[in-house]
């Protein structure tokens, strides 16, 4: 089973605030499960949306 997420603890991770994640995944930036009225990130969609915001170019 995939290690879950809570909001707070994947804004720690983005080094954000939780209503800036709230507002990825109301955007669909960022897949999350709702369990009991909560959301829930896997790793695998925090390493997928972290992929997707890198910056490439050069230096």
């Amino acid at each position: 089973m995939p290690e879950l997420f809570t909001i707070k603890e994947v804004a720690r991770i983005f080094k954000c605030h939780p209503q800036t994640v709230r507002s990825y995944i109301k955007e669909g930036l960022l897949k999350a499960l709702s369990l009991k009225g909560e959301y829930r990130i896997t790793q695998k969609e925090i390493n997928v949306f972290l992929e997707r915001r890198k910056v490439v170019g050069k230096i």
